[in-house]
């Protein structure tokens, strides 16, 4: 293979500003790599264990399916609550072995939106056993972020636009009263001991991730085409009115979450078959 980097539609998107940042870790490159497929992390971390960091919808319950990309080449997974009179649809996928894209981090599900597209594309890439950096671009263009909270002059080298990504831009103090994904992933020590944990079903895209890693074939030996998946990169959000007659608040789409056997489905080919366990709520988008 050649040395060339991988140009996704993502990149490409007419009227969309890629704005390139980087950010250091002093942790094992596995750790941060991890974020985009444990989607409940943003239930508990980023919503009800202190106060919303971006918005309070981000606090419901949601229902997640993984699914594996053709050719093995890597993973997405949908992420489906209800807030308001709305259902909430957001994708992220992870492309093997460290290339991720979640969907924008300041979508609010106030208004009627489909397919806004991704909001981060990067790379996490090891710089040794205990230390890694993120490199990637921040996406800025008029469908993401209708609110205007996010700031193009706060992207760049060691910060990026949205709270608790790196160890410089809070005190100590502030980060131990309200931790984000710095605080979660550099707090499991400079390497996570895989054996002394106990994964929940909550974390069964951090475990499915693993798994390929694990088992995939080696880099160099993969098809050129398994970096280029069919159809193309889709990361998004969506919103769409559902009908329903009264408001669905947080409480009640925590509940309705709550009342399915498990909370994430695991619909990838090769994992362990399991109970479904619940449905995920229908939108009018299909």
């Amino acid at each position: 293979m050649s040395g060339a980097m991988p140009v996704f539609d993502t990149f490409e998107l007419p009227g969309n500003d890629l704005v390139p940042y980087s950010i250091d870790y002093p942790c094992n490159w596995l750790q941060v790599a991890e974020n985009p497929m444990d989607p409940f992390h943003s239930v508990f971390l980023h919503t009800r264990v202190t106060r919303a960091h971006f918005n309070p919808a981000w606090g419901a319950l949601p229902v997640v399916d993984w699914h594996k990309m053709e050719n093995e080449a890597g993973i997405y997974l949908t992420n489906t609550r209800r807030w308001g009179e709305y259902v909430w649809a957001r994708t992220a996928e992870v492309i093997m072995p460290n290339f991720a894209q979640p969907p924008d981090i300041y979508q609010d599900p106030d208004r009627e939106k489909f397919f806004p597209r991704v909001g981060i594309s990067k790379w996490t890439v090891p710089t040794d056993n205990t230390s890694c950096k993120i490199i990637g671009w921040r996406h800025f263009n008029d469908t993401l972020d209708l609110g205007g909270k996010g700031d193009r002059s706060k992207v760049g080298l060691d910060k990026i636009d949205f709270m608790g990504q790196t160890g410089s831009e809070r005190s100590y103090e502030e980060g131990q009263h309200v931790p984000g994904d710095d605080e979660a992933q550099i707090g499991q020590g400079p390497i996570t001991i895989h054996a002394g944990e106990m994964l929940g079903r909550t974390d069964t895209g951090v475990a499915i991730l693993r798994r390929m890693l694990r088992h995939g074939r080696p880099c160099r030996a993969m098809p050129k085409d398994a970096f280029r998946p069919w159809p193309a990169t889709s990361s998004c959000d969506a919103r769409s009115r559902t009908p329903t007659t009264s408001p669905y608040s947080e409480r009640s789409a925590g509940a309705s979450a709550r009342s399915s056997r498990r909370p994430g489905r695991c619909l990838m080919a090769n994992a362990r078959p399991r109970s479904s366990g619940g449905c995920v709520p229908r939108s009018a988008s299909g």
